[in-house]
């Protein structure tokens, strides 16, 4: 019989912010008889006190945060070429899985990318699957495969904690890849990232990290940059032909731009005999340790890739702090601005050494830091790491009658905090994070745009302009939401800018 194999991805199809998410529990009647985890007044108390104080526009732009394809189920089936492959790039629900198989249905496996943001949908799509498609071979891996909700479902060897190609190709009885022999997946698709007219390159060069945070699952998988700096080169040149325009490049990797070798070769390329009119501009995560050792003065003015966007997470600033943000200084985050490289600065809230006297500290230390925007995490122990380990041995993390859509979020405790309390008690802290960060940055859309502009090719870039053009407008409306909202002197800093802003062309 031939097999053919669905790749399908779970991750909610319009995600919503913290402030959303929380108000609409507040007022649901279901969540009235689950006390021990969901106490209602510490909803209400959060609203009380910061609710007037944020930003409305957290609701509007937070759906498209993750809105991406399916990267993973794109990069897996490349490197399972022998097996007949369908992937599903939309974020598949119950009622999407019976369209789907409806017309396909030669389908004889099902491989799930489950994201813990949303394991509730994870669940809805298991049952189903379990239900209706009892023949077919399910499959469930990514983070969302780690909790008990899912493991509870799927039978044990069916579940990948691993890296996904070796484990897929062994399930399939195929031989194993030698690194050289993995293939980069091609992905390009229209970029919803910016305001702007550009395609967007989903690029997939390692699996794993070479850092080893405490929080972090990714530490779990054996470290596999398998892409040489040929191949790289290669891909990246035939979708700039493909597109024939500038082009966004999305590593889509948890510590992007490793092997530092393999990176400055691939640069070096791109500042000579690759150069070109049309320039590809870089979208990653990664640590500001390592992106200092490359020469981003010389990569912003002479290369045709570019960096566009850097996201790091410093995490936290007590405690020693993380490997991979050693010897980051304040300097070297202003210096990326000045190189029109946009900075997008992460840290978490409810670590377990936070407590009531220094998350405050935690909080103004990061914001020390002159970063172009803030991202605020609330933790969210995950199984397999050394963060979950040590709560789950004090007996902390909650069992699973906890409804699996509290998984993964933002403003909510999914254990029992040292000092911090539970549930959502976090709420309070992540709203104080969101106001203290939007105090320091004031108006994002001018960071944004002034930042824009300090790129070396803007002058004779009209893409970038028109990105710019967009700011102004959004920065324009944004005031109307700040300045009811904020101090008089910080609507004067804003208003200021805002009238330079304008003045751009």
């Amino acid at each position: 019989m031939k097999q053919r194999i669905l790749f399908i991805k779970t991750l909610a199809q319009k995600l919503k912010s913290t402030e959303e998410l929380a108000l609409e529990i507040l007022n649901d009647p279901k969540y009235d008889n689950i006390p021990q985890y969901v106490d209602k007044n510490e909803i209400q108390s959060a609203f009380d006190e910061y609710g007037y104080k944020l930003n409305p526009f957290n609701s509007l732009i937070y759906a498209n945060a993750l809105n991406a394809p399916n990267i993973e189920g794109h990069y897996l089936a490349t490197n399972i070429p022998e097996i007949d492959s369908l992937v599903v790039d939309e974020s598949c629900t119950s009622n999407e899985i019976h369209k789907i198989l409806d017309k396909n249905d030669d389908i004889t496996h099902i491989a799930i990318s489950a994201y813990a943001h949303g394991l509730d949908r994870v669940v809805n799509l298991i049952n189903t699957i379990k239900k209706d498609y009892s023949d077919k071979t399910l499959y469930v891996g990514n983070v969302g495969a780690a909790f008990s909700y899912v493991q509870k479902l799927v039978k044990a060897e069916n579940i990948c904690l691993e890296r996904g190609v070796p484990w897929l190709r062994k399930k399939f009885g195929l031989p194993k890849l030698n690194r050289e022999e993995y293939e980069i997946s091609h992905l390009i698709a229209d970029s919803n990232l910016l305001p702007v007219n550009m395609k967007i390159l989903y690029l997939v060069t390692q699996i794993g990290c070479p850092y080893n945070c405490d929080f972090c699952i990714t530490a779990n998988l054996q470290y596999n940059p398998f892409s040489n700096a040929k191949q790289i080169i290669n891909y990246l040149e035939k979708a700039r032909e493909k597109v024939g325009n500038d082009i966004f490049v999305y590593l889509c990797e948890p510590n992007a731009c490793f092997p530092e070798r393999t990176w400055k070769e691939i640069f070096r390329y791109f500042m000579n005999e690759g150069k070109s009119d049309k320039n590809m501009y870089i979208l990653c995560l990664i640590s500001l340790a390592h992106l200092q050792k490359f020469n981003l003065r010389k990569i912003q003015s002479e290369s045709s890739l570019k960096f566009f966007l850097v996201n790091y997470g410093i995490e936290s600033t007590l405690s020693g702090g993380y490997k991979k943000n050693q010897g980051v200084t304040n300097q070297f985050i202003q210096s990326l601005s000045d190189l029109g490289i946009i900075t997008n600065h992460n840290f978490i809230i409810g670590l377990p050494h936070h407590n009531e006297k220094n998350i405050d500290i935690e909080i103004q230390n990061n914001i020390e830091y002159d970063s172009c925007w803030y991202f605020i995490s609330t933790l969210k122990p995950l199984p397999l790491t050394e963060t979950y380990n040590q709560l789950n041995k004090e007996g902390r993390i909650f069992g699973d009658d906890l409804p699996p859509e509290f998984i993964c979020r933002d403003g909510f405790f999914s254990f029992n905090h040292p000092n911090l309390g539970r549930g959502f008690s976090a709420l309070k802290y992540a709203f104080k994070s969101y106001y203290e960060t939007e105090k320091k940055v004031i108006d994002v859309y001018s960071m944004f745009a002034k930042t824009i502009e300090n790129s070396p090719i803007i002058e004779h870039e009209k893409s970038l302009i028109r990105v710019v053009k967009t700011f102004q407008k959004l920065s324009k409306l944004n005031y109307t939401l700040f300045e009811p909202r904020m101090e008089a002197h910080l609507n004067e800093i804003y208003k200021t800018r805002l009238d330079s802003l304008l003045k751009m062309k």
